[in-house]
């Protein structure tokens, strides 16, 4: 019995030894470092002694290696080099790596049938040994790879459908999750907020920049002015009317009529604070009043009173402090007006409180 088992066991050996192909591996090359190029041959290696292939000792291939005949790797090379060698097939393999995989690319040229065929595949790092080992399972057969899809590119069978329901169970209903309501926005006003009309008294300062000729005395006047008028159509355009004049300093009045644009909303929330801004301009008559002068000796000097015209410009904002009540301000108020000894030209601002109605 013994003898027959050890003459089976014989048998087997002779048949492997008969399967076997002879095998040339070139050493890979071109990959991201040495060691990689080193670890992929070693698989390679393995993989193709796991399957019963004899491999042809590196050291011949490394001497056929160095004929500069066979310095490409192109599929008609490696025919010649497997012809030379005395090989069987000719396997020449590359790698690229990633994080945790690499691209493995392997070609085999088949010597006696003179083909030439290649397979690729993401390999895991952590069990690229058995994957590998798949690939040359696949490549190196006397048919060669054919029409067939890779094994590892093969889509897996779709699961089962589920179990039908029975009628008769229960199906909870889940009601759907209640989002909270957006905040509404709060409602904005208008420049007027919804009163068209307003009246308004203030004081003011302005200096004057150009004076006429032959003119003393100081350059700084204290202002008085009443100011009113009517907003159009919630539009924020506004115009208006005005009548000013300086209290202390240089006399002289003026009546003007005016536009401005509240069109720049800083606060506008309704039944809040609001706040307005935009530019203005008003123009109308300059009246210069006449004065009479005493000198010691007795002598009289008068100067009849002169009018002109006038034209000024400001930036004004608009203060809603409560419904109705209003805090204007024109600001850097730049007027101009021509004289018989010279133009006047002043520079100022001024504060007003109203109501709107």
């Amino acid at each position: 019995m013994l003898a027959g088992a050890c003459a089976l066991s014989l048998a087997g050996l002779v048949e492997l030894e008969a399967r076997a192909d002879k095998v040339a591996l070139l050493p890979p090359a071109g990959g991201d470092s040495a060691s990689a190029d080193a670890k992929l041959g070693d698989d390679v290696a393995s993989g193709l002694a796991a399957l019963g292939h004899t491999l042809l000792p590196a050291a011949d291939v490394a001497t056929a290696l160095k004929d500069p005949a066979f310095s490409a790797r192109t599929p008609d090379t490696l025919a010649a080099l497997a012809k030379k060698l005395g090989a069987d097939w000719v396997i020449n393999a590359t790698e690229a790596s990633a994080v945790t995989t690499e691209r493995v690319e392997i070609g085999a040229s088949y010597g006696s049938a003179g083909r030439f065929q290649l397979v690729g595949r993401e390999v895991d790092k952590d069990t690229s040994p058995a994957e590998i080992q798949e690939m040359l399972a696949f490549l190196l057969r006397p048919e060669g790879i054919g029409t067939e899809a890779p094994p590892w590119e093969k889509t897996a069978p779709k699961p089962p459908p589920p179990p039908a329901k029975k009628t008769d169970e229960t199906i909870k209903v889940t009601k759907p999750e209640e989002k909270p309501a957006p905040k509404p926005e709060t409602p904005k006003e208008p420049y007027g907020g919804g009163h068209v009309g307003f009246l308004a008294a203030g004081l003011g300062a302005d200096g004057l920049v150009v004076r006429p000729t032959g003119a003393r005395g100081s350059a700084a006047s204290l202002v008085g002015v009443i100011r009113g008028g009517a907003e159009i159509l919630d539009t924020g355009l506004e115009p208006y009317a005005q009548i000013g004049g300086h209290m202390a300093g240089p006399a002289s009045v003026w009546i003007e009529a005016g536009v401005r644009w509240m069109g720049i909303p800083i606060l506008h929330d309704k039944g809040g604070v609001g706040l307005h801004l935009g530019p203005s301009v008003h123009g109308g008559v300059f009246v210069l009043p006449g004065h009479t002068t005493t000198l010691p000796d007795g002598t009289t000097y008068s100067t009849s009173a002169q009018a002109t015209g006038t034209i000024a410009g400001a930036f004004d904002a608009a203060l809603r402090i409560v419904d109705r009540v209003q805090i204007d301000a024109q600001l850097g108020e730049v007027r101009y007006a021509p004289g018989a000894n010279g133009a006047t030209v002043s520079v100022g601002a001024n504060v007003t409180g109203g109501v709107r109605f």
